[in-house]
């Protein structure tokens, strides 16, 4: 259990991250279908995107 809580403290660290870094879109726990891959934050901004 404390596993879980630690991922999600990462998570939101993650995602506040990169809205000071001026990603306007941030996404968080992605379920990509077709895919095994999860990424856990997503941002993009007009010129780049950017993975966690």
């Amino acid at each position: 259990m404390t596993i879980d809580l630690d991922h999600a403290r990462l998570v939101t660290l993650g995602a506040a991250w990169l809205r000071r870094q001026g990603f306007p879109l941030v996404a968080t726990e992605l379920r990509c279908f077709g895919s095994r891959e999860q990424p856990d934050v997503l941002g993009f901004r007009s010129n780049c995107s950017t993975l966690i």
